[in-house]
């Protein structure tokens, strides 16, 4: 596993040939811009399903404000790297390789897991969704099932949904753009695929 402090990957050692074909795709700009709606509904629906669902309210009314700041933005650093190693943990060898690489890029605000291998379509679409099953649905879910409910499992939950506005996103494109069979291959934000002979 690789940490990175920059733009992603360029992979200089993947020269596309004409098996590959190019995914025609938006700009990281245009991409994070047509995420927002997708993580306004997210947020909407999560907070709605644990307020229906679950007794969160009567949790709330036991809490005493205002809460610190501290324990949000903790919440906030703790939730971007366990969704980040999540993602990971679905590489090939659960991410313990140097073709897994996590990284940041301060310019674009960008956070982002990568494997600079060839993948599955199906092992993409794990990639993208394991973090928001995990921490989003399962404990929704689990407090459901159960009538328990905790403020800031509530809180990471929800939170979590609006960070992978991103990865939803992915998720449909990847459906919508590769067929089955497809061989994916990443060069920087390029994304190229052919079937697997």
């Amino acid at each position: 596993m690789i940490f990175k402090l920059g733009p992603l990957p360029e992979s200089p050692e993947f020269t596309p040939d004409n098996s590959w074909t190019l995914l025609r795709e938006p700009s990281l700009w245009g991409f994070q811009l047509r995420a927002i709606p997708i993580a306004l509904i997210t947020t909407v629906v999560l907070a709605g399903l644990w307020i229906i669902l679950t007794p969160v309210w009567r949790v709330i009314g036991t809490l005493t404000f205002p809460l610190p700041i501290s324990a949000f933005i903790a919440c906030l650093l703790g939730v971007v790297v366990i969704h980040e190693l999540i993602h990971a943990s679905i590489h090939p060898k659960i991410g313990i390789s140097d073709k897994t690489v996590i990284g940041f890029w301060p310019s674009r605000m960008f956070v982002y897991t990568i494997y600079v291998g060839e993948l599955t379509k199906n092992r993409c679409l794990a990639i993208l969704i394991m973090p928001f099953t995990v921490i989003s649905i399962v404990p929704l879910a689990f407090a459901t099932i159960t009538q328990t409910a905790s403020f800031w499992v509530a809180y990471i939950s929800i939170l979590n949904g609006l960070l992978a506005c991103g990865d939803i996103l992915a998720a449909v494109m990847t459906m919508r753009h590769f067929p089955n069979g497809a061989i994916i291959r990443t060069k920087g934000w390029l994304t190229f695929w052919k079937l697997r002979k």
